[in-house]
């Protein structure tokens, strides 16, 4: 094989933030007006071994994760989460404990020739979410709005023979039609079942195809 450097026939990428579904143990509900996610890494750090002063061995440690989420709007379910108690309906105690949710969004992926070729799902697991600070100021002739922004402590999943990690994803254009269909079902739940958040093992099992069979375009 040839490496072709100057092929721009076609090229992938992703974009856009959409489709987020807020995920407590009560149930599910959809979170619009998602305007980014942010992902910050800490750890790995790496220990060097030394024998007659030449490095012969590196270890890395493991690698964590904690997000940022920047939003026009949040569902209500997120306020109990917040640490936002409801004393009376309509009245509400700030400060109180938070609890640990998860999440759910979609980018899309397309390229320079078809347009929309499939989608990539984010899942965040074990998230504590806290509000930033937020600023209230006078009405005045600027159309710009203020995003809240939320800052996730994550506690990794699980995955058997991997370094647990809180955030994992799902690219539709790998994992074929079949496999996203049963992830959305869960995800988004059906006329007869609710929505929740599959834990990673379960998700792998959605994924049954054969990747070279894959020529299905997926959209959303």
């Amino acid at each position: 094989m040839i490496i072709n450097f100057g092929d721009t026939s076609v090229r992938n990428y992703s974009k856009g933030i959409s489709k987020g579904v807020l995920y407590t143990p009560t149930g599910a509900a959809a979170w619009p007006g998602l305007v980014s996610f942010k992902e910050s890494k800490s750890g790995g750090v790496t220990s060097e071994r030394y024998v007659e002063g030449r490095k012969f061995y590196t270890e890395q440690g493991p690698t964590f994760s904690s997000g940022e989420i920047k939003c026009l709007t949040y569902p209500e379910e997120l306020e109990h989460h917040l640490g936002n108690a409801s004393v009376k309906s309509g009245f509400y105690a700030s400060n109180q404990f938070a609890s640990r949710v998860g999440i759910t969004f979609q980018k899309r992926i397309e390229n320079t020739v078809t347009g929309l070729i499939g989608s990539v799902y984010y899942f965040i697991y074990n998230a504590l979410p806290v509000m930033n600070d937020t600023n209230s100021t006078t009405i005045n002739n600027s159309a710009e709005v203020e995003p809240f922004t939320i800052t996730l402590d994550l506690i990794p999943e699980p995955l058997a023979g991997y370094f647990p990690t809180a955030v994992y994803s799902f690219n539709t254009t790998k994992a074929g039609v079949a496999a996203t269909e049963r992830l959305k079902e869960a995800l988004y739940g059906t006329y007869l079942t609710d929505p929740y958040l599959p834990k990673p093992e379960e998700i792998m099992g959605f994924i049954t195809e054969d990747p070279t069979a894959l020529t299905a375009v997926v959209t959303e």
